[in-house]
């Protein structure tokens, strides 16, 4: 397993969420990571994988949450969440490039 970037603690209500970076999966061509793969440990214990991606400074009024969008993969599999990270990259350059809002 690569080394981790860093570990943060997410308040949740009255639990916390603990994050952890696993790897960064693409990079653009200034060297800024813009898809990174996250652990979340839920409630029940378990490992979920999370993507962060980053969304260009031009098209950050595009995204509510500023400039990256975190979201769940919805799998323990990382292998599986790698495969679902880029597909959803993909989906997320596409809408931008149509100057659509990103929903989530």
């Amino acid at each position: 397993m690569l080394p981790l970037r860093y570990i943060a603690c997410i308040p949740l209500g009255a639990k916390a969420l603990v994050q952890k970076t696993i790897r960064d999966l693409a990079f653009n061509e200034n060297g800024k990571i813009t898809i990174s793969l996250l652990t979340r440990t839920n409630k029940n214990n378990e490992e979920i994988f999370y993507a962060r991606f980053l969304v260009p400074q031009d098209k950050k009024h595009l995204n509510q949450d500023g400039i990256y969008k975190i979201e769940s993969l919805k799998t323990k599999d990382e292998g599986e969440a790698i495969l679902k990270a880029q597909v959803r990259y993909g989906q997320i350059c596409s809408e931008l490039q149509q100057d659509r809002i990103l929903k989530g």
